[in-house]
């Protein structure tokens, strides 16, 4: 695990590959798989992960996707600012997936 210190009593935190793998190795489902990758590959919080849906991803004119957060980290105390993040193909491929084998309501 990588740990950097930040201005006042704060931390930044990142998984090394390996423990990324070890995470990927033990999830139980599909569902469980796309949440590590999407908080390791795509940067997510653990808050943005249930906000994102299919209809967020768009697929740009240079063949990259991107995925719409509506309300991501909040700075301001105005509520989350939207923000676009880079979505590696594959994890878009696990993403659409797993919501197209959703059970349905």
């Amino acid at each position: 695990m990588r740990i950097e210190a930040t201005d006042g009593n704060e931390h930044k935190v990142w998984l090394t590959d390996s423990e990324i793998e070890n995470l990927l190795r033990a999830t139980n489902s599909q569902c469980d798989d796309l949440i590590i990758q999407l908080g390791a590959f795509v940067g997510l919080r653990a808050f943005e992960i249930p906000q994102v849906w299919p209809v967020d991803v768009k697929h740009t004119d240079s063949g990259q996707y991107r995925l719409s957060v509506q309300a991501g980290k909040d700075n301001s105390g105005n509520g989350g600012e939207p923000r676009d993040a880079f979505l590696p193909a594959d994890v878009e491929r696990d993403f659409q997936s797993v919501h197209n084998n959703a059970p349905k309501k």
